[in-house]
Parts: structure tokens; C-alpha cells; sequence
């Protein structure tokens, strides 16, 4: 068995090798400071903070929010571990929504994924905003708007994450980098963000919290984590 430290370096290896192969194969490398697009996106403030795990705190009551709208990330470096070189076969992940009031959904993949998203009646999901490197495809619920921005299939690279904090500022996937790109591309402040390496399903609990099929393994790359904004945590507790 490996140890904690010699498993965080070959994760760290893994990814630092697959990101050098996709850039190989994938025509002109993307700038991996920053995004390719410019501006907001069409609809309308970084991380405040957070308490770096999943539990938000006491539950949300479904009318009052802490966003206009919220925006809430989930993140992973892919959905299925098959891949290597120019080989990419796409993996699919399932997200169910059950926080309500007005949001946004922001999916992001370095790997290609197929999201297929699920909500309760009440979640007003004004769109889905899937982030990546290579493709991006959204199965949404009905009337919701999908904008995909990946730069396999758009040339708009806006970074990957998948842990937070970030603890390796030099893996190639840095999560304040790609919450700083989704605020920019949203105009909104990130209420929440989960996340693990390799995942195919989440739930957004209404309170925040989340559950994943993340596996629970040492080395916290496998690991889910994430943190609620600290507007998000006072108004949850203040109810």
C-alpha cells in the first residue's frame, strides 16, 4: 500500500503527464492562466471563504438564497480513469439539484464528460455552464439553457479543480483559478463548490452540503471537499 505522500506525488504525476498529452494532442495548447473567452456570460464576486469541507451548516428552508442568482460549482478531473494519449472516451456523471431558489450550475471536466443533471420542482437553474478541456455535453432538465465552454470543441479553456483548498498550486488543475474564471464568466460572487478527482454522481443537498461517489480513500484527491461562501454560510445559520 502506499503511503499518503507517495500517493498524492503519483496522482500528481498522473495528471501533470495527462495534461502534457492532451495539450500534445489536442492542437494549439491553452493558455492555463486563464480562460480563452472574455466578459460575463449573458446572465447574471470569488470564494468569501469557507470552512474547507461539504457541511454547510443548518438547512435552507427553500425560499431564501444567499445569491441573485447563486452559483454553485462541481468539479472533477474526470468521470472515468480509461483514458490516455490521444485516447478520451467520454464518462458520464449524473448531478441532482436539490437547493432551491435561483442558481447557477457550473460542471467542470478536464476529461470529457456527458452531465446529465436532475432537479426538484422548486430549483430554478437559470442555466448550466460546462467548463473543460476536452468536450462537454449537458443533458439538462427541460427549459433549462446549457452553454458549454471546452476547448476541444469551442477553444475556451477556463481551467480545472477538483479539491479544495487547492493544495498543489502546481498540478495544472488550480481551483482558484477556475472559481476567479467563474466569477468572471457568471458577473456572481461562487456560492459553493464540491469536487473530487474521478466522480460520477453528485447530490447538492438543499442546505448545501453534498454527497458524491467520490471514493473515500486516503490521499485527499479521491476525496470529496469543497467549502460554502461565507455569505451562504451566515444566512444558512442565521435561519
Amino acid at each position: 500500500m502506499f503511503s499518503h505522500g507517495v500517493l498524492r506525488l503519483s496522482l500528481r504525476g498522473v495528471l501533470l503527464l495527462a495534461l502534457a498529452a492532451g495539450c500534445a494532442t489536442s492542437g494549439d495548447a491553452p493558455d492555463m492562466r486563464g480562460g480563452a473567452s472574455s466578459g460575463a456570460i449573458d446572465v447574471g464576486n470569488g470564494p468569501q471563504g469557507g470552512n474547507g469541507t461539504t457541511d454547510s451548516g443548518d438547512g435552507h428552508g427553500g425560499g431564501e438564497t444567499c445569491g441573485n442568482p447563486e452559483v454553485h460549482v462541481i468539479g472533477v478531473y474526470e468521470a472515468r480513469g480509461d483514458h490516455s494519449g490521444g485516447t478520451h472516451p467520454t464518462g458520464k456523471a449524473v448531478v441532482h439539484v436539490e437547493r432551491t431558489g435561483p442558481q447557477v450550475l457550473v460542471l467542470s471536466s478536464y476529461e470529457p464528460v456527458n452531465w446529465k443533471v436532475t432537479a426538484v420542482p422548486n430549483a430554478d437553474i437559470q442555466y448550466i455552464l460546462a467548463l473543460g478541456y476536452h468536450a462537454q455535453s449537458v443533458e439538462a432538465p427541460q427549459g433549462v439553457e446549457v452553454k458549454v465552454l471546452d476547448y476541444e470543441t469551442r477553444g475556451a479553456y477556463s481551467g480545472c479543480a477538483y479539491e479544495y483548498p487547492d493544495d498543489d498550486p502546481h498540478s495544472g488543475c488550480e481551483t482558484p483559478q477556475l472559481l476567479a474564471e467563474v466569477k468572471r464568466l457568471t458577473g456572481q460572487e461562487v456560492s459553493s463548490f464540491h469536487g473530487c478527482y474521478q466522480a460520477t454522481s453528485f447530490t447538492l443537498h438543499a442546505d448545501l452540503s453534498a454527497d458524491s461517489s467520490c471514493p473515500a480513500a486516503p490521499g485527499g484527491d479521491y476525496n470529496l471537499s469543497g467549502y460554502v461562501s461565507q455569505v451562504c454560510s451566515a444566512s444558512l445559520i442565521a435561519r
